[in-house]
């Protein structure tokens, strides 16, 4: 279990580097105006070669997730339940092959669909669901009137000042 950690902690690591390299190539193109604009081509390259070893960590990582996953279900959840037959019967030579010969289970092209999704859909699922300012005038997409202060303690404290 601990491995499958350290593999996603190395998939956040590239996801970051990608970030402050494209974020540190378009402050410096678009900084100046006599800066080329090569340098846009340049982090488009760079963001899809992070890209690429983040999408080879993450199959990496799903070969460690689908063993730990095959002993989860096969092996703790039987003794949990204190029924000691396993839903998958040659579970137990699935993985000693796959620790004698591991395979990737999904294909570079799939990881990289997978690493795609996980890292747009934080950012999209914000944009979508927070309202845009212009509409309402407010981030959370509902007018003033209809917002409750009851989960903002600033807010609280300001009312009860006031009173006071």
């Amino acid at each position: 279990m601990h491995r499958a950690s350290v593999w996603r902690g190395r998939l956040d690591t590239t996801t970051n580097w990608a970030l402050v390299t494209s974020g540190g190539m378009l402050s410096f193109a678009f900084s100046a105006p006599d800066h080329s604009h090569v340098t846009l081509l340049l982090a488009n390259f760079l963001a899809l070669m992070f890209l690429t070893y983040e999408a080879r960590r993450f199959r990496y990582f799903d070969v460690w997730r689908s063993r730990v996953r095959m002993l989860e279900e096969n092996f703790f959840l039987p003794i949990i339940r204190r029924n000691l037959v396993s839903p998958r019967s040659d579970w137990r030579e699935w993985v000693a092959e796959d620790l004698d010969q591991p395979k990737f289970k999904i294909s570079l092209l799939e990881a990289i669909g997978m690493r795609l999704q996980r890292n747009t859909s934080g950012s999209s699922r914000f944009s979508t669901s927070h309202g845009s300012p212009s509409s309402t005038g407010t981030l959370t997409g509902r007018p003033a009137s209809q917002r409750s202060s009851v989960g903002c303690p600033s807010v609280r404290s300001e009312a009860g000042r006031s009173s006071r």
